[in-house]
């Protein structure tokens, strides 16, 4: 497979079942990526696909496999894709049942796996590395690895446009823990009673004293962005975390990673949120 160029259009392929929400989402992610030419291949009853022929043409740059449950694949059927396919970049976009995959076990290569809201941040590191301007994740990475991997980084000369945020939550050490990524990502952090630009809220737990808290903040700064960090984030629908009020909700098993990006977006030192 030869190298891209800047102006190159990647060809990434999506393996899926019929009727599967994980594939449907990851073909809408991808869509949204003007660089590529998206082709979904379905497989059935929970399988993938027969790998192509190795000459077929064009050769994928960029394979996405939707995983709703961590069984869904066997051994046989991920080396069997692997090995034809060993140049493309690999993303294994795995489902809310997938949760406690990094512990019981895929049989996908771990360092191929993300979440599927992770999506967009993986692909447009894997167009990074088709560019030749990031160096690839190996199949066999460790875990330190994988998280430098999707790191988000910010160039030192990037204009950063101040922005003060007032940290919220019912723990001081997680709390310390969202104070040093706010700082990390260009943010500064000051005491709730000041004039703010954005609210970083621990949720945990969504009870009425939160609820109150929140009614509050918002009727104090109505301006200001508000971040929800929470353990279990699905749980809610999109639409019902927008009514209480929050512009963005992040897990807090990917809390560095997902709040450096939202900072990083707001204060210009990071790519704009999709």
């Amino acid at each position: 497979m030869p190298g891209m160029t800047a102006r190159s259009v990647a060809v990434a392929w999506i393996l899926g079942e019929s009727g599967n929400s994980c594939a449907d989402a990851a073909a809408d992610c991808l869509g949204t990526f003007a660089g590529l030419r998206v082709e979904v291949l379905r497989g059935t009853d929970g399988g993938l696909p027969l790998p192509r022929g190795h000459l077929e043409q064009p050769q994928p740059d960029l394979i996405v496999v939707p995983v709703s449950y961590p069984e869904q694949h066997s051994e046989e059927q991920v080396f069997a894709w692997l090995a034809a396919y060993p140049l493309a970049r690999w993303i294994v976009a795995m489902g809310p049942w997938c949760a406690s995959a990094g512990r019981s076990g895929i049989a996908w290569p771990w360092p191929l796996c993300v979440f599927v809201e992770q999506l967009g941040d993986r692909v447009e590191r894997e167009l990074e590395v088709l560019l030749g301007r990031r160096a690839p994740l190996t199949w066999t990475a460790s875990r330190d690895e994988t998280f430098e991997f999707d790191l988000p980084t910010f160039p030192a000369s990037v204009p950063v446009r101040n922005m003060r945020f007032a940290i919220v939550g019912p723990d001081r050490e997680f709390s310390g823990l969202m104070e040093a990524v706010v700082r990390e990502s260009g943010g500064e952090v000051v005491a709730e009673g000041s004039s703010l630009d954005g609210l970083v809220i621990d949720v945990d737990p969504m009870n009425a004293t939160t609820c109150a808290q929140l009614a509050m903040w918002r009727a104090r700064t109505p301006q200001a962005v508000r971040i929800a960090v929470a353990a279990m984030p699905a749980v809610v629908s999109a639409a019902e975390w927008t009514d209480a009020g929050f512009d963005a909700v992040i897990s807090k098993l990917d809390l560095v990673r997902q709040l450096r990006r939202i900072i990083g977006a707001l204060t210009g030192r990071g790519r704009p949120l999709r």
